[in-house]
């Protein structure tokens, strides 16, 4: 009788333990799909980020060579700012290439680690020559504005000045915005690593 009551209790032991299995692997998944979704948004900002500064860039390029050869800039900056907007459009390019991949899903964690860790570093690289850049660039235009000496030349460096500042602040801001998207990202892929191996 005792046998027979241990072995029931047995019985249901095993079934409660069972169903907490399965409710627990049904909460793991929930979560591996939560995790997952949020890595997926933070790669599409990222990827529309990506997109963003191509399309920014070759506007820029574009719309600069008409505006500014009606104020009479010299052919030297003006070919040395049509190669800068150009490079940095490329670099865009290449920078954002296998992020626009990560997008659609096509590689598996490690990957997609990799990806998004030289991403990082990338940008880290890319503000430390822009910035130098953009700072030389600016005080020449100023220096080609003051050669123009008349008013026009004189607001738009003004103009450019106030520009570069607040869009100093801007880019920083979506720098460090991007970097924090990187940075779940790859702390997602961690968790998700964990719970893989688990």
């Amino acid at each position: 009788m005792e046998r027979k009551e241990e072995l029931a209790e047995l019985a249901e032991m095993k079934r409660e333990l069972k169903l907490l299995r399965e409710r627990l692997d049904k909460e793991n998944i929930i979560s591996r799909n939560h995790i997952k979704k949020g890595m997926q948004k933070n790669i599409s900002h990222l990827s529309r980020y990506g997109r963003m500064e191509v399309v920014l860039g070759a506007f820029a390029l574009i719309n600069f060579q008409f505006i500014f050869s009606h104020f009479g800039f010299s052919a030297a900056f003006m070919t040395v700012t049509s190669i800068g907007l150009l490079g940095a459009v490329i670099a865009s390019i290449i920078y954002h290439r296998n992020i626009f991949k990560l997008n659609t899903g096509m590689l598996d964690l490690l990957s997609m680690a990799y990806e998004l860790s030289r991403l990082k570093q990338r940008y880290a690289t890319w503000r430390r020559y822009a910035i130098p850049c953009m700072i030389v660039w600016i005080g020449w235009m100023c220096y080609e504005c003051y050669m123009m000496n008349n008013e026009i030349a004189m607001s738009l460096a003004t103009g450019c000045l106030v520009g570069a500042v607040i869009g100093g602040v801007i880019g920083t801001r979506l720098y460090y915005r991007q970097v924090s998207r990187i940075d779940e990202v790859l702390q997602n892929i961690e968790e998700l690593r964990k719970t893989e191996e688990k």
